[in-house]
C-alpha cells in the first residue's frame, strides 16, 4: 500500500465516492437488463421451473430499478455504497433461491453467482471491501443451500467443487481491487503534486518581479535561459508602475532609446511618447486595468537623438498579492512597415487619379462632336450617382451596392453615348442595335452581380443573351425600344 498524506488521503476518499457514484449506475443498468434476459436459459434448460424463475428474475429486475430511481436522489448520492451493496444482495439472493429450487447442493446454477461476483471489479473497492462482497455472495448462496436442502454424497462433491471455485474467484477478485487500489492512491498522489506545481507557478507568474529578485542566486541556471530569451528578443520588453514610470526594461529597450546600458532607468515612459500620443497612451493606461490586456496599440516614441519611431504594442496586467502593481510591455518597431503602407497607398491614390483623369479625358472627347454633350455627360454622371445612392437604401440591392460601387457608377457613367440629335436614332434598326447594346451591358454586368451575390462565376466570358433571355437589369421592352416610332421625328 502506498502511504499518502492526510491531504492525499482526503483527496483520494472524494474521488473515490464520486468514482463510486458513477459507476454505481453501469451496475444497477448490467442488473435491471441482464437478470430478466437469461428467462432464455431458464426456458432451455429448466423449463418446468420457467415460470417461477421468471418471476424472481422481475421481482428482482424490479427491485433493482427501484434503487435506480433511488440513486438520482439525495440521499442516494450520500449512500451509495449502501444502494450498491442492496443491490448485489437482492441479486445473489435471487439466483440462490433459483439454486435451490434446482436440488441446492449439485446446482449449475451457481454459475450465475460467479457472474455477479465478476462484476464487483468494475466498483472502485479497496481490498477489504472487495473480500466482504465476495464472503457476502458466498454465504447467500451456501446458507439457504445448507438449510432448505437435503445433501447427498454426490451432491456434496458436486458443492465442494462449486465452493472451491467461488473462493478461488473471491480471492482473484480481491487482488484485483489491491492493485486498482494502490493505482489509484499513486494517480491521486501524481494529481495532487500536480495542483502543488500549478499553483507555486501560478505564483511566480504573478510575482514575477519579486521572485526574480530573490531566486537570482539560487537558480543560475534558469535565470541565464531566461535572460539569454529576454536580452536577445528582437522586441523591447519594459515592466512600467500604474504611474508609467519604467521600473525594468530589456537590452533592446536601451539601444533603441539611445540609453548607455549601466545608466539607471529613473524617468516616466510618457517622456519618449511623441507629443501628440501622450493622451492615447495615457488613455490605454487607463483602460488596462478593466480590460486586463491590449493588443496592437500603435503610437510613437521618441530616442535621445530625436528620432521618431512607430511602434506598436502588446500589454498586460501585473499582481502581486491579488493587488495591480503595474503593466508589462511589449513594443515592436513598425517604422518601416508604416513607411511601406504610407507608400502603398500613396500609389494607389496616384492610380485612382490616373484613372479618373483618363475617364474624364475620353468622356470630354465627345464635345468636340456634340456642343451640348459635355454638359449632358456630367448631368448624367450627377444623375447616377443620385439613382445609385438611393438602390443602395433598398434592401435587394444593399449586398453589393457600397460605398466604392457609387464611386464607380460615378466615375464611369460619362463614357455611355447619347445620340438623339441623330436623325436615324429612332429608327427601328437602330432600336435592335440600341437594345442588343443593353443585352451586352446586361451579359457583361452579370458576373459581377454572381460574385457580389456569393456565387462562383464559372463561366467568366460575358455571352451576349438573345432578346427575353437572362435575368437582365433592364430588358429592352423595359427600356422602350419596342415602342419607338417608324421614322424620324418629324
Amino acid at each position: 500500500m502506498l502511504l499518502v498524506t492526510d491531504e492525499y488521503e482526503h483527496r483520494y476518499r472524494d474521488d473515490t465516492r464520486e468514482l463510486l457514484y458513477q459507476r454505481i449506475l453501469a451496475v444497477l443498468l448490467i442488473g435491471i437488463i441482464l437478470i430478466p434476459c437469461f428467462s432464455v436459459l431458464d426456458y432451455v434448460v429448466v423449463r418446468e421451473h420457467f415460470v417461477l424463475f421468471f418471476f424472481y428474475r422481475i421481482g428482482c429486475s424490479a427491485s433493482i430499478f427501484i434503487l435506480l430511481l433511488v440513486y438520482y436522489t439525495r440521499f442516494g448520492r450520500n449512500h451509495s455504497f449502501t444502494l450498491v451493496t442492496v443491490a448485489y444482495f437482492l441479486a445473489a439472493f435471487c439466483i440462490s433461491m433459483m439454486c435451490v429450487k434446482m436440488g441446492g447442493y449439485p446446482s449449475f446454477y451457481y454459475a450465475g453467482l460467479i457472474m455477479v461476483l465478476v462484476t464487483i471489479i468494475i466498483l472502485p473497492l479497496d481490498t477489504k471491501q472487495a473480500f466482504l462482497f465476495g464472503v457476502m455472495i458466498y454465504l447467500i448462496y451456501a446458507i439457504p443451500i445448507i438449510l432448505f436442502t437435503e445433501p447427498t454424497p454426490e451432491g456434496l462433491k458436486v458443492f465442494f467443487s462449486n465452493s472451491f471455485f467461488f473462493i478461488g474467484c473471491i480471492l482473484i477478485v480481491t487482488l484485483q481491487a489491491f492493485e486498482e487500489t494502490k493505482n489509484r492512491k499513486r494517480e491521486c498522489k501524481l494529481k495532487v503534486d500536480m495542483d502543488v506545481l500549478a499553483d507555486q507557478l501560478s505564483y511566480y507568474v504573478h510575482n514575477l518581479e519579486e521572485e526574480v529578485e530573490k531566486r537570482m542566486n539560487d537558480l543560475k541556471e534558469s535565470e541565464l535561459r531566461y535572460r539569454e530569451l529576454y536580452e536577445n528578443i528582437i522586441d523591447i520588453v519594459i515592466l512600467v508602475n500604474r504611474d508609467s514610470k519604467i521600473l525594468m526594461a530589456n537590452p533592446r529597450f536601451y539601444d533603441t532609446i539611445g540609453i548607455p546600458p549601466d545608466e539607471k532607468i529613473e524617468f516616466s515612459f510618457l517622456s519618449l511618447i511623441r507629443k501628440e500620443d501622450v493622451p492615447l497612451v495615457e488613455r490605454m493606461f487607463g483602460r488596462l486595468p478593466t480590460e486586463q490586456t491590449v493588443n496592437d496599440f500603435q503610437f510613437g516614441i521618441t530616442n535621445r537623438s530625436g528620432k521618431v519611431f512607430d511602434v506598436e504594442s502588446n500589454a498586460k496586467c501585473i499582481y502581486k498579492d491579488n493587488k495591480l502593481v503595474g503593466f508589462q510591455m511589449v513594443i515592436r518597431d513598425i517604422t518601416v512597415r508604416k513607411r511601406l503602407e504610407g507608400e502603398l497607398l500613396e500609389s494607389y491614390k496616384k492610380v485612382q487619379s490616373a484613372r479618373n483623369a483618363t475617364i474624364l479625358g475620353l468622356a470630354k472627347l465627345a464635345e468636340y462632336r456634340d456642343a451640348d454633350t459635355g454638359a449632358h455627360l456630367e448631368r448624367i454622371r450627377e444623375y447616377s450617382k443620385v439613382l445609385a445612392q438611393e438602390l443602395s437604401t433598398k434592401p435587394k440591392y444593399q449586398a453589393y451596392i457600397s460605398s466604392d460601387y457609387i464611386e464607380d457608377i460615378y466615375n464611369s457613367s460619362i463614357l455611355h453615348d447619347r445620340e438623339g440629335g441623330d436623325p436615324g436614332f429612332h429608327t427601328p434598326e437602330a432600336g435592335q442595335a440600341h437594345g442588343r447594346g443593353v443585352r451586352c451591358g446586361q451579359a457583361a454586368f452579370r458576373p459581377g452581380r454572381r460574385r457580389a451575390q456569393g456565387r462562383r462565376d464559372k463561366d467568366r466570358r460575358p455571352v451576349v443573351p438573345e432578346p427575353g433571355q437572362g435575368d437582365s437589369l433592364l430588358s429592352p421592352r423595359e427600356m422602350g425600344w419596342d415602342r419607338l416610332p417608324e421614322g424620324p421625328p418629324g
